[in-house]
């Protein structure tokens, strides 16, 4: 974004203005869900790559519900009682609103937040003796930024509208569903590869080190 090589507007997270009832309602109902399955979306794609059956079954309800809220039967319901307002005139995230605040550039916000985190992460005794830990953990990180980057660049370049994204896994599960029940007349995304990456991922990870194992509900 300092650079000028990556434009955030665009983005459909930052393109809504942000409804903090929504937000705390649905954070709330969301964090209770997962502790309720003992599992986020990425962490019952991760366990169902490595063989749980227990966490396909998770992945297949929360994608199912994901659409069932945003395009099916409760579709209306939620759009009635939490209105969504997008092109907002300033993109609605952390970093903009401290820029606009402070007229700080968006690398400083991001320093001054993501140096404390990272200095708390490497404080782990744990962290410090397992450089594979490090090393996989900034994979992660760079596999964020080139979903945002690479994205953005096939929106700038490509021939159709591309929506600007990086992995998230609430939505793209019921994106992966329904291209699986429709792929002849439907398109591959990111967001359904990004699902099928960490199924596999997953199961490549496992299966050489004997942890790849069926458990059954």
């Amino acid at each position: 974004m300092s650079s000028g090589n990556f434009d955030p507007a665009p983005s459909a997270y930052l393109d809504r203005v942000w409804n903090p009832i929504a937000t705390v309602i649905g954070g709330l109902m969301f964090g209770y869900g997962m502790a309720l399955s003992g599992n986020c979306g990425y962490g019952a794609l991760a366990r169902l790559g490595g063989g749980d059956i227990w966490s396909f079954l998770i992945v297949i309800v929360m994608g199912l519900s994901a659409y069932f809220v945003m395009l099916g039967p409760l579709a209306e319901t939620r759009v009635w009682l939490f209105p969504v307002e997008t092109n907002s005139s300033s993109p609605q995230g952390f970093t903009q609103l401290l820029n606009q605040i402070f007229d700080a550039p968006s690398y400083f916000i991001g320093l001054i937040f993501g140096c404390p985190i990272l200095i708390w992460g490497l404080s782990n005794n744990a962290m410090i003796n397992s450089p594979k830990m490090i090393f996989w953990g900034a994979v992660v990180g760079i596999a964020i930024f080139s979903g945002w980057w690479g994205i953005y660049w096939i929106s700038e370049i490509g021939f159709s509208a591309e929506p600007i994204e990086t992995h998230s896994f609430a939505a793209p599960i019921g994106d992966t569903i329904f291209y699986s029940m429709t792929a002849s007349g439907n398109s591959l995304s990111f967001s359904v590869g990004s699902v099928l990456g960490v199924v596999i991922g997953a199961f490549l990870g496992s299966f050489p080190k004997g942890q790849f194992r069926w458990e059954a509900c």
